[in-house]
């Protein structure tokens, strides 16, 4: 499962096995049922429009669509 979204480790973890799978953000934002630019929100810590999912069910959704 991925960090916890207040985690600290969470942006790297969600890009990590983004990669690791083989997709790209928008493809996970597909498969997660979420717009196409908030992978690239919840991923860069240093991006003006940064964000963590909220509510629980989206960071439970991201976790379905990278086969936790």
């Amino acid at each position: 499962m991925l960090p916890y979204p207040r985690d600290d480790e969470f942006p790297a973890a969600l890009k990590a096995r983004r990669e690791l799978r083989g997709l790209s953000r928008a493809a996970l934002a597909r498969a997660a049922g979420i717009h196409e630019v908030m992978p690239r929100r919840y991923e860069e810590p240093d991006c003006a429009e940064f964000t963590r999912p909220r509510p629980e069910s989206m960071w439970l959704a991201l976790n379905q669509a990278l086969g936790f």
